[in-house]
């Protein structure tokens, strides 16, 4: 399962071993509430008051649901969010390789470029020095 930037900062700020108050949630926040609730990334405390219902059966195969109390994190959302930091963690370890080889390919670059000006240097004695033996047997 794959969230959203918005949904996954709103898990994100879930306290691991807490919950956050119905007065701290904005109310743009609700629709993503629901989805996390029905993903089964969050647990929500919902407080049922005016409602009658004439048994326990009824009140439990209801779907009406209260005032939302709080939110909390379940196994599965911490498992998410876990999940998440690992492919960061690793995202970053992986740029730093990259980094590294990158630093490592300039190196190797400018010592190439020093090698080739040196064996230009030698080439061009060698073309002097040949230059001098013929010109010097004729002379």
């Amino acid at each position: 399962m794959y969230l959203d930037e918005e949904q996954l900062e709103f898990l994100k700020s879930i306290p691991k071993n807490g919950s956050i108050k119905r007065e701290d949630i904005p109310d743009s926040k609700l629709k993503i509430i629901e989805f996390l609730e029905n993903e089964r990334y969050i647990k929500v405390t919902y407080e049922v008051s005016g409602i009658r219902f004439h048994s326990f059966e009824e009140m439990f195969s209801s779907k009406v649901k209260g005032d939302i109390i709080s939110v909390s994190l379940t196994e599965l959302g911490k498992a998410y969010l876990a999940e998440v930091q690992h492919e960061n963690d690793f995202a970053k370890s992986i740029e730093k390789i990259a980094k590294s080889a990158e630093t490592q390919s300039d190196i190797a670059l400018k010592k190439s470029k020093k090698a080739d000006i040196k064996g230009w240097i030698a080439v061009v004695i060698s073309m002097l020095v040949l230059l001098w033996n013929v010109i010097s047997k004729f002379i």
